[in-house]
C-alpha cells in the first residue's frame, strides 16, 4: 500500500495492476489485509470472482503479486 501525504491528510492507494488471462485483461486491486478483489474494467465496476482455485487468473495473480513484492523489496533497499 503506498500512502502520500497531501497538505494535513494522508491518502493511502492499493496497488492495482492488469493481468492478462486468456483472451481478456483482468484487473486486480491488492490490499495486503483483504488480499485481492479483481474486475473486468478498470474502474472495478464489473467484478469478476474467481470461480475455484483452478480459476486462470490465480497463475497470473501470483506473477504480478511476486513483481509487485520485488519492487517493494527493491525501495526498501535505497
Amino acid at each position: 500500500m503506498t500512502c502520500v501525504k497531501a497538505g494535513n491528510a494522508i491518502i493511502c492507494m492499493s496497488p492495482w495492476g492488469r493481468l492478462h488471462v486468456g483472451n481478456r485483461y483482468v484487473w486486480v486491486d491488492y490490499h495486503s489485509y483483504c488480499g485481492p478483489a479483481f474486475s473486468y474494467d478498470a474502474a472495478g465496476n464489473k467484478p469478476y470472482d474467481p470461480v475455484d482455485e483452478n480459476d486462470p487468473v490465480w497463475p497470473e495473480f501470483d506473477k504480478w503479486l511476486k513483481k509487485y513484492q520485488a519492487s517493494q523489496a527493491k525501495k526498501a533497499e535505497k
